[in-house]
């Protein structure tokens, strides 16, 4: 998510600086935009450990409704957003001819060419997390008229990225592990050191950064230290599946929501249209549900009459569409600088 999506002008002030200006109201964008509805759920997996992602009965319906829109979402912003899809045809068009062929391959040598598509996958996911709480947070901040010199947006990016590199480090799947499987690498010193050290920084930077900002005369919404601290505290708190679980989960509902907001705000400028918002809203989940329910629940089976393996097919796809996901994300976010530039 780029931090160039929301430098929308402030209107008039009836908000509080530490709330900042929001989308719907304070309570709907602290507790699903800025993922303060996950707090209690961290409370409950702390309390009772046992309660992992093979455990929840309701994990099926969860990625079902949640994850399979989400996952689809960016897609159909792409498609959907007006004058997008000129700017970027090569990812509109030359994208998924690539993703096509990239799954294939892997699927068709899993070992060779799979086990780094996943691993690839699995190292990305935290980058992407803490990438959208940056740009979130930013986007929260230009609204809200509090802006950044490039200076301490550096300083703020990389208090975002804090999480993801303790994730790389704890990661048994990519990230650390995966460098350790290509160099050959056993051993690589002050790992356990450096995750302590990180864990320090994730919670004490933000509240250093708060201060020394506000000293300056810019006071940034809670909601944008909000987003740092959840992005941070479940790769702290929990193990690094139980993490990516839940993280996933609540990265979902908070992508889909501030992607509908601006489908809805893009369709009620349309001239001649005549729908409410409420039908936007429910026609562009419905859509992305039904593509994310064909990638991830019919694509795979494409591939069975042809010979291939059932598990490596769900495993490929599975990447496949988590990594176009990330590359759409951040094209679909930057396209009004690139506008702005053509213009």
């Amino acid at each position: 998510m780029s931090t160039q999506i929301a430098r929308t002008p402030v209107e008039s002030k009836d908000w509080s600086p530490l709330v900042g200006k929001c989308f719907l109201n304070p309570w709907l964008d602290y507790l699903l935009i800025g993922a303060g509805l996950s707090l209690p759920f961290l409370c409950w997996v702390m309390i009772d450990p046992s309660i992992t992602p093979t455990d929840l009965k309701t994990k099926t319906m969860v990625y079902l409704f949640l994850n399979y829109a989400h996952f689809a979402s960016s897609t159909v912003r792409l498609y959907t957003k007006p004058g997008e899809i000129p700017n970027r045809w090569m990812v509109s068009y030359g994208l998924p001819i690539v993703a096509l062929l990239v799954t294939t391959l892997c699927i068709a040598w899993p070992k060779l060419l799979g086990d780094h598509l996943w691993a690839l996958f699995i190292t990305w996911s935290p980058y992407h997390y803490a990438m959208q709480a940056y740009g979130l947070a930013l986007m929260y901040c230009y609204r809200s008229g509090v802006y950044m010199d490039t200076t301490e947006k550096r300083m703020f990016w990389g208090i975002a990225m804090l999480p993801f590199i303790r994730a790389i480090l704890e990661s048994n799947e990519g990230g650390l592990t995966w460098f350790k499987t290509v160099t050959g690498l056993n051993y690589i010193p002050y790992i356990p050191q450096l995750t302590v050290v990180l864990s320090v920084l994730i919670f004490a930077l933000p509240i250093i950064v708060f201060f020394r900002l506000r000293d300056k005369g810019k006071t940034l919404p809670l909601i944008a230290w909000l987003m740092l601290f959840v992005n941070g505290i479940w790769w702290v708190t929990a193990s690094y599946g139980v993490a990516w679980f839940w993280a996933t989960i609540f990265h979902s509902i908070q992508y889909i929501v501030i992607v509908v907001i601006f489908h809805v705000n893009d369709q009620m400028k349309l001239p001649g249209n005549k729908r409410k918002p409420m039908f936007h809203s429910l026609w562009f989940y419905v859509i992305s549900f039904l593509l994310g329910y064909f990638l991830f629940q019919i694509w795979p089976f494409l591939y069975l009459p042809f010979g291939f393996e059932m598990e490596a097919a769900v495993l490929m796809t599975v990447a496949t569409v988590n990594l176009h996901h990330f590359i759409v994300d951040g094209y679909i976010w930057r396209s009004g600088k690139k506008k702005k530039s053509s213009s």
